[in-house]
């Protein structure tokens, strides 16, 4: 077992599995009630950007791309989030 968590792969695969789990048990908890909760719609959103980071960074391997091809990819992730803030309470 000590063989797993050797890679760095392994971990970021384990805690985007927390943070699926963690996101999945939030929209459960909101889906017992009728109205929409912004705060809890825009953790779960928040949640699944970093997960795309990691994704981004780790399995798809920007990391070891190009300086504007970081950039875009961060530009995209913070952007992402406040666009759907934007549009949710507009």
């Amino acid at each position: 077992m000590n063989y797993l968590f050797k890679d760095r792969l392994a971990l970021v695969w384990i805690g985007l599995t927390i943070l699926t789990y963690v996101s999945w048990q939030l929209s459960a908890w909101r889906q017992q009630e009728i109205q929409v909760d912004l705060a809890v719609s825009m953790t779960v959103i928040v949640l699944a950007v970093i997960k795309a980071r990691f994704v981004l960074r780790i399995f798809m391997e920007i990391g070891h791309a190009s300086r504007w091809l970081h950039i875009l990819s961060d530009v995209w992730v913070v952007g992402l989030p406040i666009a759907l803030l934007v549009a949710l309470t507009w």
